[in-house]
């Protein structure tokens, strides 16, 4: 059953190695390529968010193993979550964030 109260991040809206038709949410020089389920729930994690994950196949690349996060709903709108993982993605890996584009 849905649960309004949570918001559901797939690891395709953050992989800069796809397209928007593919399912990327997010300007290609925000996200980082290939992010992995457990640096999405670390990253969720930092930003003091409780991050339930779960292996499963995104509707758009439903041929390809992906992945999700499940969160409860911070007092921000999901860009600005999405956002912010992104940022805390790359902080994590060591890449510096790109402006602009």
């Amino acid at each position: 059953m849905k649960d309004y109260g949570r918001y559901i991040i797939w690891l395709d809206y953050l992989d800069s190695r796809l397209s928007r038709a593919q399912g990327r949410r997010l300007q290609v020089s925000r996200c980082v390529p290939a992010p992995t389920l457990e640096e999405l729930a670390q990253a969720a994690r930092a930003l003091g968010l409780e991050a339930e994950a779960q292996e499963a196949r995104h509707p758009r690349r439903h041929r390809v193993r992906s992945g999700y996060i499940s969160v409860k709903k911070p007092g921000m709108g999901k860009g600005r979550l999405l956002q912010a993982l992104a940022q805390e993605l790359a902080r994590m890996r060591g890449e510096r964030a790109r402006r602009g584009g």
